[in-house]
């Protein structure tokens, strides 16, 4: 499936002001979304039960009710692009480029590199 014509500047758009680092994307556990004049875009990956990976973009209405979803499963043409939009959008969600930024700062000038007491054994990461 490619990605339906009403999508697809939107899409564009979206992609290009995310690697542009200007769209304020929030993750939670099961996708990233962005709220723009009270609509909300969510974006979503998963596996169906063949295995093949997917993306899901979903449109959802100023009452958190969803109005329109399409998908772009692993193999079609845009999937790479779709994906690789979802990923910018959740490391961007999480403050990972900061993050890095931070640490490099730190590993480079400090003359002992990390901390005194061991990390939580509760650590989990988040897709």
């Amino acid at each position: 499936m490619a990605i339906p014509n009403d999508y697809q500047e939107i899409v564009e758009i979206l992609a290009a002001a995310t690697n542009e680092g200007r769209v304020k994307w929030s993750a939670s556990r099961y996708d990233v979304a962005v709220t723009v004049s009270g609509s909300k875009f969510s974006l979503s990956t998963g596996k169906q039960d063949d295995g093949r990976a997917y993306v899901t973009f979903a449109l959802f209405d100023s009452d958190g009710k969803g109005i329109d979803a399409w998908h772009i499963e692993e193999g079609d043409e845009v999937y790479d692009y779709m994906r690789q939009l979802c990923s910018t959008a959740r490391r961007q969600a999480l403050n990972i480029p900061q993050r890095l930024a931070r640490l490099r700062d730190e590993i480079k000038t400090s003359p002992i590199i990390g901390d005194a007491s061991p990390p939580s054994k509760n650590l989990q990461y988040s897709q």
